[in-house]
């Protein structure tokens, strides 16, 4: 691939920048219209910068372009079965904006300083919730945090939000910063600073996968660095047949320790249930690039949880696309972990896709969509199958 110049890289780095934050606005206490201009309008700035810019090159492994098109093939076909406007637009956002990011924007970044920016973003967005911890709402101009009162509060303090909606948000933000920091930067005074406020926001907002998401990538890191890639490869199968085997046992397909039947999984079994009878009905070409919760609350009938997503990227890709493209996304995460991990130079990158893999797990977003976590699992993507180019 073509050098670009360290002016350009640094565009790139902020051209990213001022998208992910453009999308916190579509999941914030803000109105969503003015998200979605938000997200709209830096994505109009990305093109012609990107249009403009020298050396651009478009490149990606040939095995994950295939199961990307795979994905969007048959999920494309599940929106010509179940036709509608809103499917329709959504699949085209979809093919638009993820494929800009996997293998355009990620290519003129220099995730050293993203992840630099990123990081202080967070940090902030950890400082302005910082009040309520303790009190139950804070007004800042027109707007107003609140606590979230929904989940146990750690000691004696709330579960902070900052300017989104649900503090899971907050918390993937956070585990992304903080993974993102440690495998990139020096660890200066002022980086580890930055990585402990974000590290109080991640436990201050109760998100238990992010926690989990964070100490993935952080424990991948540090096997790579303190013994080898080799290692890395090694962790990486077990991990994911562990993965494997916990799900299958949670659905009772294999036999699992009685201490699985006590984990607390905040409503998502119903959901995971609920998506899998779902996909059951119509297994092979899904429900296309529609609503899910709309599919779902069929199955939910007055459960508490109707109205919510499958709480699961990969049941949501198996509702929008049928089982194969379930398959073929899980496939482009396992190839590209594994692809990332066996590289000299993708550790970092290696590290913080495992965030985004082990957030996708509990989480119904996927690389495809505008939302804040949208468009991370697809940066983490996209940096992982740089590193297989370069």
């Amino acid at each position: 691939m073509a050098e670009l110049s360290e002016a350009n890289l640094s565009r790139g780095s902020f051209a990213l920048l001022c998208l992910i934050c453009a999308s916190f606005l579509i999941s914030s206490i803000f109105p969503r219209p003015l998200g979605y201009l938000a997200v709209a309008g830096s994505l109009v700035a990305v093109c012609l910068w990107l249009i403009s810019a020298d050396n651009l090159e478009i490149t990606a492994p040939k095995p994950a372009v295939g199961l990307y098109a795979l994905v969007l093939g048959l999920m494309g076909i599940g929106t010509i079965r179940n036709p509608s406007m809103g499917a329709i637009a959504r699949l085209a956002a979809f093919m638009a904006v993820t494929s800009l990011i996997l293998f355009l924007l990620v290519h003129v970044v220099d995730f050293t300083k993203f992840w630099r920016w990123f990081g202080l973003v967070s940090a902030c967005l950890v400082i302005i919730a910082s009040p309520t911890l303790f009190i139950e709402q804070m007004a800042i101009g027109p707007v107003t945090l609140t606590d979230w009162t929904t989940t146990t509060p750690i000691v004696g303090t709330n579960n902070i939000t900052s300017i989104f909606v649900n503090p899971n948000m907050l918390g993937l933000v956070c585990a992304f910063a903080i993974v993102g920091l440690v495998t990139t930067q020096q660890l200066t005074n002022l980086t580890l600073t930055i990585v402990a406020v974000n590290a109080i926001g991640l436990i201050a907002s109760g998100g238990r996968a992010a926690q989990a998401a964070t100490v993935a990538g952080l424990g991948v890191y540090a096997t790579g660095f303190v013994y080898n890639r080799y290692a890395t490869t090694l962790v990486t199968m077990s991990a994911l047949g562990g993965i494997l085997y916990v799900f299958l046992a949670l659905f009772g397909a294999v036999p699992g320790p009685e201490l699985l039947e006590t984990v607390s999984l905040t409503g998502r079994r119903q959901l995971w249930v609920a998506a899998a009878d779902a996909i059951a009905k119509q297994p092979l070409l899904g429900y296309g690039a529609t609503d899910t919760t709309a599919v779902l609350n069929q199955y939910l009938g007055e459960s508490r949880f109707a109205g919510y997503t499958s709480h699961n990227s990969f049941f949501r890709m198996a509702l929008s696309g049928g089982v194969f493209a379930a398959v073929a996304y899980l496939g482009l995460h396992i190839y590209s972990l594994f692809q990332s991990g066996s590289s000299s130079d993708g550790l970092a990158s290696h590290a913080v896709l495992w965030v985004a893999v082990i957030a996708q797990l509990f989480n119904g977003s996927s690389i495809f969509g505008l939302s804040p976590s949208s468009i991370l699992f697809a940066v983490a993507l996209g940096w992982a199958l740089r590193t297989v180019v370069e």
